[in-house]
Parts: structure tokens; sequence; C-alpha cells
């Protein structure tokens, strides 16, 4: 019932929201819209985490479906990330880990 509910409004919303002259004429916008308000959860986990703000991150990022994937895939970085002092370091840390990918 609820995935009806859910396609259904959703379907609707679209039609009536995709007949608005200026969502028309600025679609990319709305998709970059939407784009950015999907990884808002995601940058607010990590920022918590990359301040040493773990358990908050966890809880934060426990109302989300995905967020047990993403700190398995990002955990590591971030840990990483969170003990750098200054940006520099951050880039060290982030081309390292560039490095160590293209290595495989």
């Amino acid at each position: 019932m609820g995935g009806i509910t859910w396609s259904t409004l959703f379907t609707l919303l679209g039609y009536f929201f995709g007949g608005i002259p200026a969502v028309q004429e600025h679609f990319e916008l709305v998709i970059v819209g939407i784009i950015l308000v999907s990884v808002i959860p995601a940058a607010v986990g990590a920022i918590k985490a990359k301040f040493g703000k773990k358990e908050q991150a966890a809880e934060f990022l426990g109302r989300f479906n995905w967020a047990p994937e993403f700190m398995r895939l990002n955990g590591e970085m971030l840990e990483e990330y969170s003990k750098a002092k200054d940006s520099s370091e951050v880039v060290r840390i982030q081309n390292e880990y560039i490095e160590a990918v293209r290595k495989g």
C-alpha cells in the first residue's frame, strides 16, 4: 500500500511540477537541486566524523538505510581525515588514497 501511494504521489507531482514553465526552462537546475539535497545527509555525517564526533555521525547516519554501506566504504578515509591538522594534510591523505586505488 505504501509503495503504491508513494509511486502515485510522485508521478502526479512530477506531472504537475513539470507543467510549470520555469521548471521546463531550467530543468537542469531542478536535477542539480535534487542531487544536492540527496547528498546533504552524507556530507553532514562526513563532516561530523571529520571533526571527531563519530558517535553523533553514526547516530545521524543511522536514520538512513544506506548509512552502513557509506561507512564501510568511507570509514577508513574519514578516520584519516579526522587526524589531519590542516588542509594540506587532507590533500596529502586524499592523494595517497587515490594512488593506492590506482595501484589496485
